[in-house]
């Protein structure tokens, strides 16, 4: 399916399933080996939150959406928000988490995205390096996983 769904937009197009590489090796340094075991995906909130006017008041953690997918314990990777609470004003939020379970603490290898005011440049910060949370805001689309290693999709496009 992602073969010739591909190759309807790429000159050159190959597929292939593949182990996963260990995601904890550079240049990933996730806190997971790899992204399989009880795949969900799951979005949070929504645009309704954030236009016309941010609703600052929607906060959310990733260890509650772990429990409510009914993966404790659970390496979500997306895309969202960070919570404005945390950080003082609407940023781009990549996450990269464990959540805590089974008596584990949530590490959260996540980064986030800002506009320096002072230059208008792109600032790309790691989250822990700052914060010790789980907390996003807004809305977020994610995926979930036991972040196991195993067989994967690659995709080469040219």
């Amino acid at each position: 399916v992602l073969q010739s769904g591909l190759k309807e937009n790429f000159a050159d197009v190959q597929v292939s399933v593949v182990d996963c590489p260990d995601l904890t090796q550079d240049p990933f340094r996730f806190p997971v080996k790899g992204i399989c075991g009880k795949p969900r995906i799951t979005d949070v909130g929504g645009v309704p939150y954030l236009i016309p006017m941010p609703k600052q008041d929607k906060i959310y953690n990733m260890n509650a959406v772990a429990k409510e997918i009914e993966l404790p314990g659970a390496f979500i990777l997306g895309a969202g928000a960070v919570s404005s609470r945390t950080l003082g004003m609407n940023a781009e939020l990549m996450p990269v988490v464990q959540t805590e379970g089974e008596g584990k603490a949530a590490v959260n290898s996540s980064y986030y995205s800002t506009i320096n005011p002072s230059d208008g440049a792109c600032l790309q910060e790691k989250y822990s390096d700052k914060y010790s949370d789980c907390d996003f805001g807004l809305l977020a689309n994610l995926y979930a996983c036991e972040g196991k290693p195993g067989k994967v999709r690659a995709a080469g496009i040219w």
